[in-house]
């Protein structure tokens, strides 16, 4: 069982946080942001959109907030087609707009609820763009035509359903990540038939559990299993799924163009947040291990590490762990200053400023209690029993008759009988 520092969790919240503000750059063509690279002075629209989250979902306004709306009102596009306009292209798309930016732009500017502020975003439009490029399968690629993935399907429902929550495009999203799971197994891969990582899995399941709140069916639930007991808990990344890596083909005003897009992902953050919210029982053990892995890993900055190896901090070393403490922070905000100890079943909360036993002596009590209880409920079974099995091994010794045994059981028997009686009667008032 881990003990869980809510403390320790605002720290190291307010350390990302500080990191982000002071890694904002101002654009050249007006307003700012962030690169995913936090040290590249060109920001970008996805970064840009996942810092102004991550503040969001510490119930906090960035300090450069109207820098940063300006900034993708400045990036969204422009185009009489309507599978182009309102979409956001990423730095490296050749100005196509890409799910990989406008699904975590159009999430989080429904999360801000900005419409009604001037010289903001189209959140309308960049929605109807998610939808106009969703493909017929039900799943999204890059954008409409391009193979559907399980990733960017993700990305893309949960800034359809932020916008639109009974939109009927997530139905079919949901149907189409369902019929993904690898057989029998019950995770996800990148795509159909490729080997199940707990990364994939993990974003699925929290991408599902953010859409259908509270949803059980089994499918879900053989899925979460799978994830609790694939989880390596002690790392911050899933070595199966570290990268990755697809090539984007489309046709320019000027012949074809291809791009390649790398999605750095870290697994455990992931499947913390989508364990949390796990729709009938939550796996605390391995939510508290989770947590305390990475509430330990986070760099002294406020980063994590780089699971490329290079030198600098990207924002997807930042916004998965945010994502997964705020969501540990707002089940437990209404205790400040706490620690909390999971175990599966059992989650306890005390305040640091509380003078009486520690958490675990608090469970250590209860368990001796409920062996107390279970005696004192069962103790005329238990003395039953116990005659029974004595006097058939001194009647097998021949140190009392068969006759003298039976009669022995009168009393326990009779004690048992009354007993079992009065205990119906109690339950029943009668």
């Amino acid at each position: 069982m881990n003990e869980i520092d809510t403390d320790a969790i605002d720290d190291r919240l307010r350390k990302s946080l500080n990191l982000l503000e002071t890694s904002f750059h101002r654009s050249v063509d007006g307003g700012g942001g962030w690169y995913h690279h936090l040290e590249t002075p060109t920001p970008g629209p996805t970064a840009t959109a996942l810092a102004v989250a991550a503040f969001l979902r510490c119930d906090l306004r960035p300090a450069f907030y109207d820098e940063a709306l300006d900034f993708l009102r400045r990036r969204q596009v422009k185009s009489a087609d309507p599978k182009v306009d309102g979409g956001w292209a990423n730095n490296t798309s050749m100005g196509h707009p890409v799910v990989e930016a406008t699904g975590w732009v159009t999430w989080t500017l429904a999360n801000a609820r900005c419409s009604g502020l001037t010289a903001t975003p189209d959140i309308e439009r960049g929605y109807r763009w998610l939808v106009s490029n969703q493909n017929d399968d039900g799943g999204w690629g890059s954008f409409i035509g391009t193979p559907s993935r399980v990733w960017l399907t993700c990305v893309a429902t949960l800034g359809v359903a932020q916008v639109n929550p009974y939109d009927s495009a997530l139905d079919s999203a949901i149907d189409w990540l369902m019929a993904q799971r690898n057989g029998d197994i019950g995770g996800w891969g990148p795509s159909l038939g490729e080997q199940c990582t707990a990364t994939h899995t993990g974003f699925a399941l929290y991408t599902i559990g953010s859409v259908r709140t509270g949803w059980s069916d089994q499918r879900l639930l053989d899925a979460f299993e799978w994830l609790t007991d694939h989880l390596d808990t002690a790392h911050i990344d899933d070595h199966h799924a570290r990268v990755e890596s697809y090539n984007v083909h489309t046709q320019g005003s000027h012949g074809p163009e291809l791009w390649a897009t790398n999605l750095l992902h870290y697994g455990l953050p992931w499947s913390v947040s989508a364990l949390l919210r796990h729709p009938t029982k939550p796996p605390c053990d391995a939510i508290a291990d989770g947590l305390t892995t990475i509430l330990r890993t986070q760099l002294p900055l406020g980063a994590w590490p780089n699971i490329q190896g290079a030198s600098g901090t990207s924002i997807w070393a930042l916004w998965p762990f945010v994502e997964a403490l705020s969501s540990a922070r707002r089940l437990l905000r209404l205790v400040p200053n706490s620690t909390v100890l999971m175990a599966d079943g059992i989650v306890l909360i005390r305040r640091k400023d509380h003078t009486g036993p520690s958490l675990q002596a608090l469970i250590r009590a209860q368990r001796r209690f409920s062996l107390f209880r279970l005696f004192g409920r069962y103790w005329p079974a238990v003395l039953v029993m116990a005659c029974v099995l004595t006097g058939l091994i001194f009647t097998w010794l021949g140190k009392i008759a068969l006759k003298d045994y039976l009669l022995g059981l009168i009393v326990p028997i009779g004690i048992y009988v009354v007993q079992e009686a009065r205990a119906r009667k109690s339950k029943t008032g009668f």
